[in-house]
């Protein structure tokens, strides 16, 4: 085996071992690591989508494999499934490849991390699978001998594999979709049948670059292979990342976000530009969990007049933000720790504060893979909690008459309408709220990679002060007296 035509397959084997719990993915390396700069672009590219591809399919790979299997999955070195998760998946989902190719490689890679003997076993297993007469048909139809590959085709083996839908139709989906059965279940009960299935094949397609320009005049150079999105300022990038992309994100022209992830913010700009003339001329913006700073440059680009804070409880964020920030050539962002934040204000001072709080990612699982896996296993109670607390610490901070902006990337009520619902119980009497907007978004997985978009929510909340004496609201003064 030649060591620089496999290294692909061999990187990806070796984070993909690391996986001994399949409610504790791997975290995939991060964009500097050695792990995809050793590689030359196209190598780079190819395990990307290996290691997305196992993580994302995991569920349906260790199906296909183990009835292909003598003995039980569980007793598997780790690195022999990982080889066996790569082979399968290159043997029915990632094209490019013959079967002989895939079933080979998979071989080698046995020899490659020192396991020869296990070689036999890999070759038994995916020639095996290259003998359950594979084919694809365009049908919807949910069988126990098929898994769909999208809304309009599914994959038909020779005999039945998976659980029987008419039986148990949320364990069928849980396999043939590669999701936790307790998703699968959260799903079906909020969505209902028929969207449920759409959202769970929807996250197993590959994910498209979306990027935001918040210069409407912003016209891509020809070369950079971006198309226009369905929605108004954003690119889609239909040939993958690339040097100019890159070029045109660090000089602050471009921002990776997807129009869902853009709705948070334009929906506070809409609810202020609509209070104009009770605010004052320079708006005082707050983004409470900025994050790496996303939705705070969209801030600052869209009301440029604006004086906007950004905070995180994390400080390498805040590195992060400033970097961002200065690459960008922006100055009216101030980035302070969220500790020094609250000390310092003692009370309502923004006339707008955006809180995006941490979430399950249920919205955007095509793009983060490994959020499905983690979902049966996370502390849903303790992140309610933690959600309900940004946002009780976030309406602290807004100015009478301002406006508060709750969201997520997660499309689970119990992170969404539950929260505000929650939070507009537990207000003090003397505070007026009152629900201006609120929308849930479910992920859009169409063909045209221009009208996809992520799943999320969004809430808009504004407050006045409340008559002690009539029990009626009182409408804010031009300048907010705690300022």
């Amino acid at each position: 085996m030649a060591d620089m035509e496999d290294r692909p397959r061999l990187s990806v084997v070796q984070v993909l071992a690391r996986w001994k719990r399949l409610d504790e993915p791997p975290v995939a390396p991060g964009h500097a690591d050695t792990f995809w700069t050793q590689m030359n672009p196209r190598d780079r590219a190819f395990a990307f989508d290996l290691l997305q591809g196992v993580i994302r399919w995991r569920g349906l790979l260790d199906c296909v494999i183990a009835a292909n299997l003598s003995r039980p999955m569980a007793g598997l070195d780790s690195a022999v499934r990982a080889i066996l998760e790569v082979g399968v998946y290159q043997l029915l989902l990632h094209g490019g490849v013959t079967d002989y190719a895939a079933v080979d490689s998979s071989v080698e890679l046995a020899t490659a991390i020192g396991l020869p003997r296990a070689g036999a076993l890999v070759n038994a297993v995916l020639r095996g699978i290259t003998r359950l007469n594979v084919r694809v048909q365009r049908s919807s139809l949910l069988s126990r001998d098929s898994f769909p590959l999208d809304m309009e085709r599914r994959m038909v083996f020779d005999r039945p594999i998976f659980p029987d839908p008419h039986l148990n139709r949320i364990g069928h989906l849980a396999v043939v979709t590669s999701h936790p059965l307790s998703l699968v279940d959260m799903l079906e009960k909020t969505v209902g049948s028929r969207q449920c299935q759409a959202i769970l094949i929807g996250n197993n397609a590959r994910p498209v670059i979306t990027l935001r320009a918040d210069d409407a005049r912003f016209v891509p150079p020809p070369t950079a292979g971006l198309i226009r999105h369905e929605s108004p300022g954003f690119f889609i990038a239909a040939e993958g990342w690339n040097d100019q992309i890159d070029a045109l994100v660090a000089a602050g022209l471009l921002s990776p976000q997807d129009p869902t992830a853009a709705e948070a913010v334009r929906a506070m700009v809409a609810a202020l530009e609509s209070r104009r003339a009770t605010l004052p001329s320079q708006l005082q913006l707050l983004d409470l969990c900025a994050g790496m700073g996303t939705k705070t440059l969209q801030m600052a680009r869209t009301l440029p007049g604006a004086r906007v804070v950004a905070c995180d409880v994390v400080p390498a964020k805040l590195t992060a933000l400033q970097e961002r920030m200065k690459e960008a050539g922006v100055k009216t962002v101030q980035i302070q720790g969220a500790d020094e934040l609250v000390g310092r204000t003692g009370g309502s001072c923004f006339d707008g504060v955006l809180v995006d709080v941490p979430c399950s990612n249920t919205g955007v699982m095509a793009r983060r893979a490994q959020a499905r896996w983690r979902w049966p296993s996370l502390q849903h109670a303790d992140l309610a909690n933690r959600q309900h607390e940004l946002l009780e610490t976030a309406a602290k901070l807004v100015a009478c008459g301002g406006v508060l902006v709750y969201s997520t990337c997660s499309i689970n009520p119990g992170e969404n309408e539950r929260i505000v619902s929650r939070f507009m119980a537990s207000q003090p009497s003397w505070k007026s709220w009152t629900i201006e907007q609120q929308k849930s978004i479910l992920p859009r997985v169409v063909s045209n990679p221009a009208g996809r978009c992520d799943g999320g929510f969004v809430c808009v909340l504004s407050w006045q002060r409340r008559d002690q004496r009539s029990g009626s609201a009182v409408l804010p003064p031009s300048v907010p007296e705690t300022r």
